[in-house]
């Protein structure tokens, strides 16, 4: 199930990455239009620019695997996490952010969505608020998940005694994995100066990296991919890949 989709970008010699957001393919438009659309509907305030981050503005997308991130940027100081779907596709994973454009420009909690955007961002529709970002820089500030390992590894269990069933197993076993192979990844990216967010590229780096967790780190990569709902299945590769984690957070430190 896991292909070699995406690439690690190299950062500049001045230390930022590269802009590479691209045109999502007619499929992922569509969709993004259509939840815009109930968007318009639900957010009381003018959009002022709808963008698109992760796979689908990335080109990296691929069909019953990905989901969608779209955020909608709104005056004022809003956030807002929206309950949406899409009309066209009612079963993919939507996370929709109503955000507002001042707290995006310059909110302390929005610094690494600003980092994120200004590499990897496409403006679907509206102004070009990423012409007014500051260019992504790799640096420690770049680690989305790595230093905040131990919250979210002690948060599983409280989410899966919340689970309402097998569907909401599965979206936290990809939730999870995906932070253990990106995590992996962020503590070598600075020595690599070179970032991905694409699962492949980070489960290969981690995987250099950590040669004796190899078969872990590929299985993980699977179920980011490809999540399962038996929880017993997945859940003790967990607990088998959480020391390692810590070493990487330790390595990333001195780094």
């Amino acid at each position: 199930m896991l292909k070699s989709i995406g690439t690690l970008v190299p950062a500049k010699t001045n230390g930022t990455l590269p802009w590479i957001g691209c045109r999502p393919s007619t499929h992922w438009s569509a969709i993004a239009h259509d939840i815009t659309q109930v968007a318009r509907s639900l957010i009381e305030a003018e959009l002022i620019s709808v963008v698109l981050r992760g796979s689908t503005a990335r080109n990296t997308a691929v069909r019953g695997a990905s989901d969608i991130d779209i955020l909608f940027v709104v005056p004022g100081q809003v956030q807002d996490h929206l309950d949406l779907t899409a009309p066209t596709a009612p079963t993919l994973k939507v996370e929709a952010t109503a955000l507002g454009r001042d707290r995006l420009m310059f909110g302390d909690d929005c610094s690494w969505l600003r980092f994120s955007l200004a590499h990897a961002g496409w403006v679907l529709e509206g102004d070009n608020v990423l012409a007014d970002l500051p260019p992504a820089r790799l640096d420690r500030r770049a680690a989305a998940h790595l230093p905040n390992y131990r919250t979210w590894v002690a948060d599983l269990d409280q989410h899966l005694a919340e689970s309402t069933g097998p569907a909401e197993d599965k979206d936290i076993c990809q939730w999870i994995m995906k932070r253990i192979v990106r995590s992996l990844f962020e503590s070598e990216m600075l020595v690599l100066k070179a970032y991905s967010r694409d699962i492949y590229p980070c489960a290969k780096a981690a995987a250099e990296a950590y040669p004796a967790q190899v078969t872990n780190i590929w299985q993980a990569a699977e179920w980011a991919v490809a999540p399962s709902d038996d929880v017993a299945t997945w859940k003790p590769l967990v607990a088998a890949l959480t020391p390692t984690l810590a070493t990487a957070c330790a390595r990333f430190s001195a780094t």
